[in-house]
């Protein structure tokens, strides 16, 4: 599940997520029939606390040609926000829902994602001995999440949060 790490690690950046309460997933290995036991399409959700759902799909790259941005989608009554990984066209969108927002549609064009701030956060911690934005509890909460749908797509099951996998506070 390779790219998912990255997705599910942005939204709980974002949305200051931290352990899934559940998740369950579908997918298998459809088109790569040479042994390998990473499944090559998947599909994953994953459920909050905050009453919030992480989804996540990928596929690998089973369709040539067909572009990916390995984006991030928020969604909300408000209405939408993109975060598009890879794109040139745009880094961020807007697309409000008239229902609930009043907000005009936006969009900010950005470079494709690079580690750049990241390494800069982490060379600045560095020097003042601060916690970096990408640090090993991050870390653990956003792998612990694609544990847990991988346990879900392994075993065909939904897979809850065990209270022995919370970090010591």
């Amino acid at each position: 599940m390779g790219i998912a790490i990255h997705v599910v690690d942005s939204a709980h950046h974002w949305l200051s997520l931290r352990n899934p309460s559940a998740a369950v997933a579908g997918g298998g290995i459809y088109y790569y029939k040479d042994g390998r036991d990473t499944p090559d399409t998947v599909s994953f959700i994953l459920e909050y606390p905050q009453e919030v759902i992480v989804t996540f799909t990928a596929e690998c790259l089973t369709a040539p040609g067909v572009r990916t941005s390995a984006g991030v989608e928020l969604r909300g009554t408000g209405g939408t926000l993109t975060a598009a990984r890879y794109s040139h066209e745009f880094g961020y969108a807007y697309t409000p829902n008239g229902k609930f927002s009043k907000e005009p549609p936006a969009s900010v064009s950005l470079p494709p994602a690079n580690a750049e701030n990241i390494l800069r956060d982490w060379l600045d911690r560095i020097r003042d001995r601060k916690r970096t934005v990408a640090n090993e509890e991050e870390a653990y909460y956003s792998t612990m999440a694609c544990f847990m749908a991988a346990e879900a797509l392994r075993t065909r099951s939904r897979v809850t949060w065990d209270r022995k996998w919370d970090l010591p506070a």
